[in-house]
């Protein structure tokens, strides 16, 4: 499956028009339709705006995962995608808005067959808000807000998963 069957079907799954689809990743619906119907093939970087906009990982669209990244930034992703997806659950609506530039981050090389085919931008968080929508009323988030609300969720199933290990009388949790 080409990177552009893979954009299209994944686009469907989540419900969403091609006109959509580029409002989210700020590419135009021509483009988003000659990227499906394989006319035009997208660059590593737009492949990476693209897979925001679905929820993604990039080498979900990417042909024999040629997109390499570390495996901190994976589970990083992996995390956030998971979290976004429960905040879904509860009736949130989730977007992410870019602030500012970034003068600090790091690059990620994607490699294909050993050689580096590219190089991508991972700023720092602090450039990005995280939009939450419920009931047609909007809060938006800074990075360490949001972190703090992630937090603070984590430490909820903590304290409810101790306080069930110590009510059954097992105070020695096991490990796997």
């Amino acid at each position: 499956m080409t990177t552009g069957q893979r954009i299209k079907k994944i686009r469907k799954e989540k419900g969403l028009t091609q006109k959509a689809l580029g409002e989210l990743c700020g590419i135009a619906e021509p483009t988003i339709r000659q990227y499906e119907s394989g006319r035009l093939n997208p660059k590593i970087e737009t492949v990476e705006k693209i897979a925001v906009a679905l929820g993604v990982l990039p080498n979900a669209l990417i042909p024999n995962n040629k997109w390499q990244i570390s495996q901190e930034i994976a589970d990083t992703i992996k995390k956030g995608l998971a979290f976004y997806g429960y905040l879904e659950n509860l009736g949130y609506s989730v977007e992410f808005n870019k602030v500012g530039e970034s003068e600090t981050g790091q690059y990620v090389e994607h490699e294909e067959n050993g050689v580096v085919i590219g190089k991508s931008w991972f700023p720092d968080e602090e450039y990005a808000e995280t939009i939450l929508t419920k009931d047609g009323k909007t809060a938006i988030f800074n990075h360490d807000e949001f972190q703090n609300i992630q937090s603070l969720i984590s430490d909820i199933v903590d304290v409810q998963f101790f306080k069930k290990i110590m009510k059954e009388g097992d105070f020695n949790a096991k490990e796997n």
